[in-house]
């Protein structure tokens, strides 16, 4: 029973120092809490300063985006001030370039009506030159056409080959004749027409250009055709000149061939044939046209 008064005794010891630290414990949360507390009220002392550092700034704010709206506005005004004067200066421009434009006819028209009879003396002397230069290309063509028939007369002497391009040339002689004949009948044309234009001084600058551009036309097709029949025949005869050459180059060096073999050696085409192309191809060559051959024996059989 002592023992347990004791351990009691101890027990209520521990409970009482226990009960002296928590004691200090509360009371040093109580001193921090006080100190919380202070904390807390300073810092919602800032908080309400902020506030209020708010408050004005957003009225600054509010005053400056009314000051800005103000300014928006001036600029506004200030720009369609700005497309209004740029609208007035396009069209002062425009007016300006249509005055230019009209002056400019106006300049144009003066200096054509000045130069309307020396055009017409020019389109004069124009149309008269224009039958001498169509005559002169018609002799340049008869001229043509006599060298074309002394080559077509050259090549069929030269050569029984040749047959086609003398229906080609035939057909160039033909062609350039109706050409002349249609010159010809245009030059007859451009005469008539440049008498009516004589009479008629009005249409003289029109009628006199549009038949100058269709009779220069009309010889360029004919330069054209002609250009190219030549080179045509030209080239036609090239290759007849090398073919020729060939076949004859192959006949001459096959009939030295012949006469080396009956004269000098007798096995020369044989060991020529050989060399060109081989004993395989020479046998296959035998053996294919063996069936034509007819053997014949002069002599006695071996057995």
């Amino acid at each position: 029973m002592s023992l347990t008064m004791e351990e009691l005794s101890t027990t209520n010891e521990k409970l009482r120092y226990q009960i002296s630290d928590l004691t200090e414990t509360v009371a040093y949360l109580d001193s921090e809490n006080q100190a919380l507390l202070k904390d807390n009220s300073t810092i919602k002392g800032h908080n309400r300063s902020l506030q209020e550092t708010a408050d004005r700034f957003k009225a600054a704010m509010e005053e400056m985006q009314k000051k800005v709206e103000d300014i928006r506005e001036k600029m506004d005004h200030t720009n369609a001030r700005i497309h209004e004067l740029d609208a007035q200066n396009k069209a002062l421009a425009k007016a300006n370039a249509e005055l230019s434009k009209e002056l400019r006819e106006v300049t144009s028209q003066v200096a054509l009506f000045e130069d309307y009879k020396a055009a017409q003396e020019k389109d004069l002397r124009e149309m008269q030159n224009l039958s001498v230069e169509v005559k002169k290309y018609l002799k340049s063509l008869e001229d043509r056409l006599q060298e074309t028939e002394h080559h077509y007369q050259a090549e069929k002497n030269n050569s029984s080959q040749l047959r086609e391009k003398v229906g080609a040339l035939l057909q160039l002689r033909q062609s350039q004749r109706n050409d002349i004949k249609d010159l010809q009948a245009q030059l007859e044309t451009c005469v008539q027409q440049a008498t009516i234009l004589r009479l008629d001084q009005e249409n003289r600058v029109q009628i006199g250009s549009l038949m100058h551009e269709i009779v220069e036309a009309k010889l360029v097709d004919v330069a054209l055709q002609q250009s190219k029949s030549r080179k045509a025949m030209h080239w036609f005869w090239q290759v007849g000149k090398v073919l020729s050459v060939l076949v004859l180059g192959c006949v001459l060096l096959l009939t030295l061939a012949l006469c080396y073999t009956y004269f000098f050696n007798h096995e020369f085409m044989a060991e020529t044939l050989l060399a060109f192309l081989g004993e395989h191809n020479v046998n296959r060559i035998v053996q294919g046209f063996a069936h034509y051959l007819t053997w014949r024996n002069d002599g006695l059989l071996p057995f």
